[in-house]
């Protein structure tokens, strides 16, 4: 049996752990999310897939204990609600997951290091305070966000083919040029993979990008990935709102700035004009601009 050291510190410390913990937190689980609903020696818990489909919740009794000075909390009696309400069963806990509450987020050991489980010591869950009607949000969000194959093929026809625009940098772009530069870009856009999927090639400045669209069937998503010539990457989601197309990017670049850019894409003049706004940070830059790409030739 593993052992763990029975001696108790001062219990004056657990009311002001309790004060930090209670309310909702969030954390990303895979390509979904987890919220955890917490008072005063009780846990809710619930998991939702990449379309905020709610998979599991669980309600589950909570205790606080402090070992050599590391704070564990400890669930028992665990009562599963979804996917189908169960008998209550009874669960050891004992003492299995490590947590600390560091500038306001909780971050919580993924695997019990008391329990037997395997896993990686050094991997934690990463939660962030919400409001209640704010974890309401994030899972309708998610399903907002849902797209089906017709969405995609939509989106393939609407871009597909050589498009031409005069463009000013929001910010320092590795490979392609600096805030402010100003200069005539293209891009193209073909269908590869027997239409699952489309390629597309962007010139502009002093350099390039190629990037993949794709609908990922399981997720019910599209996604696309991009990388240019100076080593810069992202990675989005994409969606239709409003007769809209909506594009969300996490952008990494080597010089280590990170950000995340909205981009909004409206469709024209029989398909021959797209007016596209981008809004979002990257580094230490707001970003704001608004280009108007117009076709040279269709498929």
């Amino acid at each position: 049996a593993n052992k763990i050291d029975s001696r108790r510190p001062n219990q004056g410390w657990k009311e002001a752990e309790w004060q930090k913990l209670v309310g909702v937190w969030k954390a990303p689980q895979g390509d979904g999310f987890r919220i955890k609903r917490i008072s005063k020696g009780n846990e809710i818990f619930e998991s939702y897939d990449a379309q905020g489909k709610l998979t599991h919740k669980s309600r589950l009794d909570m205790d606080l204990e402090r070992h050599y000075g590391i704070n564990f909390f400890r669930v028992s009696n665990r009562v599963t609600l979804v996917p189908e309400q169960r008998q209550e069963t009874r669960s050891l806990g004992s003492f299995a997951w490590p947590y600390k509450i560091h500038q306001g987020k909780w971050y919580e050991q993924k695997f019990g290091i008391f329990s037997g489980n395997k896993g990686n010591p050094s991997e934690f869950f990463v939660y962030e305070r919400v409001q209640q009607d704010a974890a309401a949000t994030a899972a309708q969000q998610a399903r907002t966000r849902r797209t089906t194959r017709a969405d995609f093929q939509k989106w393939c026809a609407l871009n597909a083919g050589r498009w031409t625009a005069q463009i000013t940098l929001a910010t320092d772009w590795p490979g392609i040029g600096k805030k402010g530069d100003t200069s005539t870009a293209y891009f193209e856009a073909h269908m590869t993979a027997d239409g699952n999927a489309m390629v597309a090639e962007f010139v502009g400045g002093t350099g390039s990008a190629s990037g993949l669209i794709y609908y990922d069937s399981t997720a019910k998503t599209m996604r696309a990935n991009f990388v240019n010539s100076g080593g810069s990457v992202g990675h989005s989601t994409i969606w239709t709102e409003d007769g809209k197309w909506i594009q969300e990017t996490d952008i990494g670049h080597v010089d280590n700035r990170k950000g995340k850019i909205r981009r909004v894409r409206t469709f024209s003049d029989d398909g021959k004009t797209m007016m596209l706004r981008v809004t979002g940070k990257v580094g230490d830059d707001q970003i704001e601009e608004k280009t108007v790409w117009r076709r040279v030739s269709s498929p």
